[in-house]
């Protein structure tokens, strides 16, 4: 059932990442976007990924990473230090229906937990995708359907709460459309594959005179 799994595990430390900070002016209710160079940066984990086939007709791809990552740094005056434990997945769905297989379906689901970067605390999204494609007009032509942000969870908040800043800023992301889209090949499709197999029997010629 299970054609191929992985498991990996790693650790990173590393001084002197450059992030954007936004920090507030309390006196005068001004945030002001400033690069900051954090002190150490440690990021550890644990990542699992698998891909198999459920029948003939369907496949699913997983993928899961639990990691912390914590961050450092002084601002002269005072030292922050924060970390946060945070979850990353992915589930893909293929799946083929029909007896040739002319409609199928893609359902991607991402998940992106709670997490830390630049000492700013991101909430949870989920990112969706469903996808329906049918090949019609004997295969020349496929009508598709494309649904993005299917349960409306891609907009998400990021908070800054450390010393004396506490300000949070709302991420619309403004993703969620329906597509709906026809493509059809036009030419000799015939034509196009006796040309490649000449050149097949060209190349297999030239090959055996040579040798």
């Amino acid at each position: 059932m299970f054609d191929i799994f992985t498991v990996e595990a790693y650790y990173v430390n590393y001084d002197g990442k450059i992030s954007e900070f936004p920090i507030q002016d309390n006196s005068t209710n001004i945030i002001s976007y400033i690069p900051v160079n954090l002190d150490k940066t440690v990021e550890f984990g644990f990542d699992f990924s698998t891909y198999f086939n459920v029948t003939d007709d369907w496949s699913i791809y997983f993928l899961t990473s639990f990691y912390n990552i914590k961050e450092e740094t002084n601002f002269g005056n005072a030292f922050v230090k924060q970390d946060q434990w945070s979850n990353y997945s992915v589930l893909q769905n293929d799946i083929a229906f029909l007896k040739d297989k002319s409609l199928s379906v893609n359902l991607a689901l991402t998940w992106v937990g709670k997490n830390l970067q630049g000492l700013s605390i991101s909430e949870d999204r989920l990112v969706s995708y469903l996808s329906v494609s049918k090949t019609i007009l004997k295969k020349k032509g496929t009508i598709s359907l494309l649904v993005s942000d299917l349960f409306n969870m891609h907009d998400f908040d990021v908070t800054n709460r450390y010393l004396n800043q506490f300000n949070t800023r709302k991420i619309n992301i403004d993703d969620r459309y329906i597509k709906l889209g026809f493509r059809y090949k036009f030419g000799n499709t015939k034509l196009k594959t006796n040309e490649l197999k000449k050149e097949s029997e060209e190349f297999k010629r030239l090959k055996e005179k040579d040798n």
